[in-house]
């Protein structure tokens, strides 16, 4: 479940959740944008119960994430920088 709070939305991983698929969501909806859409996930509160599971999943997926040029198909994520931006 996902709380919509102004752009600082929460997630909530209850302990009767379906845990691989609350670990990928949060890891889409964290990343998705490169943080840069209203409505990412700031934060996630999992019950006790499923934390482990949650945790050991988010970190397979996070470590699984090929991190690089947006024009590649195989990156997943990569920086955001507007068009018009001025390199530095």
């Amino acid at each position: 479940m996902t709380v919509e709070l102004g752009g600082k939305d929460a997630m909530l991983v209850l302990a009767d959740a379906d845990v691989p698929r609350a670990a990928a969501g949060a890891l889409w909806a964290g990343c998705a944008g490169a943080g840069q859409a209203r409505g990412s996930i700031e934060r996630v509160y999992v019950a006790r119960e499923v934390s482990a599971p949650f945790i050991e999943g988010l970190i397979r997926g996070a470590t699984a994430l090929r991190v690089g040029d947006p024009a590649d198909p195989a990156c997943r994520s990569a920086r955001w920088r507007p068009s018009g931006a001025r390199r530095t």
